[in-house]
């Protein structure tokens, strides 16, 4: 599409036909538009393939402006409650698209990206003899050019994606039916604090051993698990704890270290764009199976230990299929939610707390073997030990089968 008196009108209808493709599931047309070339002409351009879509910089504004409307409007979703969301179909597929189109562009800028460097000496040895002056600016300009149009789709790309894994999350949530209750989420938290104050007193009374390590904070007022796994990860200035709203939640998706991240390491030949969110799809399957247990504990007063822990297996198994978290991440955040929660829950019997840190040293177990991760454990019944002194840092002894939890509960 060449440059001439009706310009303005055919990028106008251009971004129309762009609009009703990504909107239709056609965007490989777009997508096979932005990659098709033509025969090259040497006297027309000093390095580079010959494209026919001369104007990449317009097809990323649409993109930008597409990601703007869709950003705007899935924000005002996410301060709905789960109930009132509508179907997010549309939003994944458009997303999908614009993030395939994204990545064509990327790749065709990156493509002249090297192959300027490729050509900078050539054109470096070659300026006194045969380029001119406005040769050799047009060829720093260009450089210049490709420089930014690659930082503006990555910083494109990572929009796309915390949207998509918002929409993802919604879509989730609403599969599940799930609710979103302020109350009962401060109130579980509270609970849980509280519960872990009194058995680390009574464990230090009873042993006479201080338990400072595991924890700096207030004995009065104990941190949580996942509050010092927030810290670690560098996310617990996002996230208020317990999160008072959903939108709350959604804030682990926008990060700006992960935007730094992609800015300077991505390599769209190595790696997809999501591995720079895993962590925070973790985080976020740790939350959902709050809410699950909080939604599915209305209606079902007390469980066994083995109805819960099939429950929520279940529950990481799905969300993780859907946000495509890393399995030996899945095993290791529900682990850890059994930890946290093994003597929170409203179990039938005291004694069913046992299988609880049971299934929680198995799936540390399952996450090491997921990982394939040197531990200094060299054996797995030594790693058993290792994992069950950790479980009796927050609940008094536990031995390999289990027992010596409930008997500190009397």
């Amino acid at each position: 599409m060449y440059m001439g008196q009706h310009d303005s009108e055919l990028l106008d209808q251009r971004m129309a036909l762009f609009d009703l493709c990504v909107r239709s599931g056609l965007t490989y047309l777009i997508v096979a538009y932005v990659k098709a070339e033509q025969p090259t002409d040497s006297k027309d351009a000093i390095v580079g393939r010959n494209y026919v879509l001369r104007e990449p910089v317009a097809v990323q504004r649409w993109i930008h402006r597409r990601v703007n409307v869709l950003e705007k409007h899935v924000n005002s979703m996410s301060g709905k409650s789960i109930a009132s969301f509508d179907s997010m179909d549309n939003e994944l597929r458009e997303l999908s698209g614009l993030r395939a189109i994204a990545m064509a562009l990327l790749q065709r800028l990156t493509d002249a990206s090297n192959e300027l460097s490729a050509a900078s000496h050539t054109l470096h040895l070659q300026s006194s003899n045969s380029l001119s002056h406005q040769e050799l600016l047009q060829q720093t300009e260009l450089t210049r050019l490709t420089s930014e149009g690659i930082d503006h789709l990555l910083e494109i790309l990572y929009r796309i994606q915390s949207i998509h894994l918002v929409s993802d999350c919604m879509a989730w949530l609403q599969e599940h039916q799930l609710t979103f209750e302020k109350e009962l989420y401060q109130e579980f938290y509270y609970q849980a604090r509280t519960t872990r104050s009194s058995l680390r007193q009574t464990f230090e009374g009873a042993y006479h051993v201080a338990l400072s390590s595991i924890s700096h904070s207030d004995i009065s007022y104990p941190s949580l698990l996942i509050e010092m796994v927030l810290q670690s990860a560098n996310v617990d200035h996002q996230l208020p704890l317990p999160p008072t709203k959903l939108s709350d939640l959604f804030q682990l998706f926008h990060s700006s270290s992960i935007q730094e991240e992609i800015a300077h390491y991505y390599d769209p030949t190595n790696e997809p764009v999501e591995m720079y969110f895993r962590i925070q799809v973790s985080l976020m399957l740790y939350f959902c199976l709050d809410m699950s247990y909080l939604h599915r504990t209305k209606n079902q007063n007390k469980w066994t230990g083995s109805e819960l822990v099939s429950y929520l297996t279940n529950i990481s198994e799905s969300f993780a299929a859907q946000l495509n978290v890393p399995m030996d991440m899945q095993h290791s955040i529900l682990a850890m939610w059994l930890i946290e929660n093994a003597v929170t829950v409203t179990l039938i019997e005291e004694e069913e707390v046992a299988s609880l840190y049971q299934s929680a040293v198995m799936h540390l177990i399952d996450a090491r073997e997921v990982q394939q991760v040197s531990f200094k454990a060299e054996s797995e019944s030594e790693f058993i030990a290792l994992s069950t002194s950790i479980l009796s840092s927050f609940c008094g002894e536990v031995d390999v089968e289990g027992r010596g939890c409930c008997d500190r509960l009397e």
